[in-house]
C-alpha cells in the first residue's frame, strides 16, 4: 500500500513535491479509507483513492511520469550496460542551474508483511548517486542496503544487518539500481518481494487508441484463464450496467492464430501475445421487436471507442481490486461519461468489491467528479504551474476554510484552488500579429 511519494527536479517539478495517501482523522466518508497496523506500532489510515486536477499543461501528468520513471528504473536498470545514460533523468530545464542537478525520488509503502519501507533514489544522467532502502520491522528503522558512490563505473553496496550474512553480490554498474537485480539476475527471498511491489504497479499515461487496444488484449488474456471465471462474469456485468444491449463479454483467439502455435507451447506463447486475443461483446438480435438470436461483435472492429475504453479501464480496475496494489490512470475522463466515471470510482470505495485495499490515483478534468459525495478533502489534489514554468502540487487541505460540506467543483471553477487555465479574452487572439 502506498503511503507517500516525493519527487524533486523532475520535468516541470523543480522543487520537492510531496504527495500522500495518508488520510486525516475525519468522521466523514470513512469508507474511503482503510487502516493497517504496521510493525512500527503505528496504525496507518490510508486512502483508497485520490484525484488530481489541473489546467492543460500544468504538469499533473508529470506526477504519473515520475512514478513510471521510478518503476522503469527498478524493473529494467539491471539490464543496463556500463556507460549508457539513464533515460529517466529529466531535470527541470527552464532554469540553467537545474539542468545538471540530480533528480530525486522517495517512496514509502507497506507490504503484506506489515512492514513499512522507505526507498530513496537520487541520480543524474550517468549514475545513481544515492540508493537506500530502509524498513521498519519494529519501532526503529533498519537499513537493508545503501550504495557507496565513488565516481567509478563500479559501485559497491553496504548491506544492513538483515542481509550481511547472505550470499548476495555487492557490486554493480553505476547506472543500475541495486534493487533491480533482484527481479532477474539474483532472486532473493526478501528483496525480490520488494522488487515485485514496483513491478506490479499499474501505471497508465494518457490512454490513446493504441494503449487501449494493448490493455484490452491484456484483459482478454486474463479472461480466458480458467481460474478467472469470476472476473469474466464481473466484467460482463459491468459492461451490461453501462450498456443494456451488451449481454456478456468473452474473448477468444482466431483458429488461424491458434494453429500457428505449437500445441505443446500454445499456453505459454498465447500469454506473450495479448494482441492476438479478441474480446467480443454479445448482443441480442431482434425480429419485429422480438429477440431471436445473439451475435458476437469484436470490440475493436464493431464497438464504439467508449465501449472499448470501458472494457479496458473497467477491466484493469476490477483486476486491480481482485489482487490489490496501486493503479494510476492519467486523463481518466477521456471517453467515459461522468456518471460512468463516478460509478467506477465508487467501486473502489466499496469494501464488497475492493477487498484487498487496492489504491487508485487519477488525473482528470472532469469537475463532475469533484463532489463531496465522492471524495473527502484529503483525497483531492491540484497541480498549478507558475509564469516560470514551475509546477507545484498541493492538497485541498492546504487551504483555509476548507470543510467537508463545501461545493468543491464551484470553488475550483471559481479559481479558489487555482490550477485552472488562465485564459485571456478572445479579443487578444491574434493581437501580436496585428501589431
Amino acid at each position: 500500500m502506498l503511503i507517500s511519494f516525493e519527487f524533486e527536479n523532475f520535468r516541470s517539478m523543480k522543487d520537492r513535491q510531496s504527495f500522500t495517501m495518508e488520510g486525516l482523522a475525519m468522521k466523514t466518508k470513512t469508507e474511503n479509507t482503510f487502516e493497517i497496523l504496521a510493525k512500527d506500532e503505528k496504525n496507518y489510515r490510508l486512502l483508497k483513492s485520490a484525484v488530481i486536477y489541473g489546467a492543460n499543461g500544468s504538469g499533473k501528468t508529470n506526477f504519473v511520469l515520475a512514478l513510471i520513471a521510478l518503476r522503469a528504473m527498478v524493473v529494467r536498470s539491471a539490464f543496463k550496460v556500463t556507460g549508457h545514460s539513464i533515460r529517466q533523468f529529466e531535470p527541470f530545464e527552464l532554469e540553467e542551474a537545474y539542468n545538471q542537478k540530480p533528480c530525486r525520488f522517495h517512496i514509502s509503502f507497506i507490504m503484506d508483511d506489515h512492514c513499512k519501507y522507505n526507498y530513496e533514489v537520487v541520480f543524474n544522467d550517468l549514475e545513481i548517486i544515492l540508493e537506500k532502502l530502509d524498513f521498519y520491522d519494529g519501532i526503529q528503522p533498519s537499513n537493508l542496503f545503501e550504495r557507496n558512490t565513488n565516481g567509478a563505473d563500479i559501485h559497491e553496496v553496504s548491506l544492513g544487518r538483515n542481509l550481511k550474512n547472505k550470499r548476495i553480490s555487492k557490486t554493480l554498474f553505476a547506472n543500475q539500481l541495486y534493487l533491480s537485480r533482484f527481479g532477474s539476475a539474483e532472486p532473493h527471498e526478501h528483496l525480490t518481494k520488494i522488487f515485485k511491489y514496483f513491478e506490479q504497479m499499474e501505471l497508465f499515461k494518457s490512454l490513446d487508441r493504441l494503449s487501449i487496444a494493448q490493455l484490452s488484449g491484456r484483459i482478454g488474456k486474463y479472461m480466458i484463464q480458467p481460474e478467472n471465471v469470476h472476473f469474466s462474469r464481473l466484467l460482463s456485468s459491468l459492461m451490461n450496467i453501462a450498456d443494456e444491449g451488451i449481454l456478456g463479454i468473452s474473448a477468444d483467439i482466431s483458429a488461424e492464430e491458434f494453429f500457428s502455435i505449437h500445441a505443446e507451447d500454445n499456453n505459454e506463447e498465447l500469454l506473450q501475445r495479448p494482441g492476438k486475443i479478441r474480446p467480443h461483446a454479445e448482443r441480442q438480435v431482434f425480429n419485429a421487436g422480438k429477440a431471436t438470436n445473439t451475435v458476437n461483435f469484436e470490440l475493436q472492429k464493431k464497438e464504439s471507442t467508449g465501449t472499448n475504453i470501458l472494457f479496458a479501464i473497467g477491466g484493469i480496475i476490477l483486476q486491480t481490486m481482485q489482487k490489490g496494489g496501486l493503479l494510476v490512470i492519467d486523463e481518466f475522463n477521456n471517453g467515459l461519461h461522468p456518471k460512468l466515471s463516478a460509478f467506477l470510482l465508487g467501486l473502489f470505495q466499496d469494501k464488497k468489491f475492493n477487498r484487498y485495499d487496492a489504491q487508485l490515483i487519477i488525473n482528470t478534468h472532469d469537475v463532475a467528479l469533484l463532489d463531496k459525495q465522492m471524495f473527502r478533502s484529503d483525497q483531492i489534489w491540484f497541480v498549478n504551474k507558475d509564469e516560470f514554468g514551475v509546477s507545484e502540487m498541493y492538497s485541498a487541505q492546504d487551504f483555509e476554510g476548507v470543510r467537508e460540506d463545501i461545493p468543491y467543483a464551484k470553488w475550483y471553477m471559481a479559481g479558489k484552488f487555482e490550477a485552472v487555465p488562465k485564459l485571456k479574452h478572445a479579443n487578444k487572439l491574434g493581437e501580436d500579429e496585428e501589431n
